[in-house]
């Protein structure tokens, strides 16, 4: 479970909906339960933060290139 939600943390978009699953499989019989939980909230946080960078870079405000002629 916590290389699951590791690998799904370098996958912005795959990071949000990866702990949802890890959280519903996760039981309170394991031994790292709350341990899962909490790095699975971190993960969704900081996967929403860098989808919301990528959606913004890409759509809202695209870079600039200018273009200069060379005499």
């Amino acid at each position: 479970m916590l290389i699951l939600l590791m690998i799904s943390a370098f996958i912005p978009f795959l990071g949000t909906v990866v702990p949802f699953f890890v959280i519903w499989r996760n039981h309170k019989n394991h031994t790292l339960h709350k341990i899962i939980l909490l790095i699975s909230i971190v993960i969704i946080l900081f996967s929403l933060y860098s989808s919301y960078i990528i959606i913004n870079d890409t759509l809202f405000m695209p870079g600039t290139t200018t273009v200069q002629k060379i005499k």
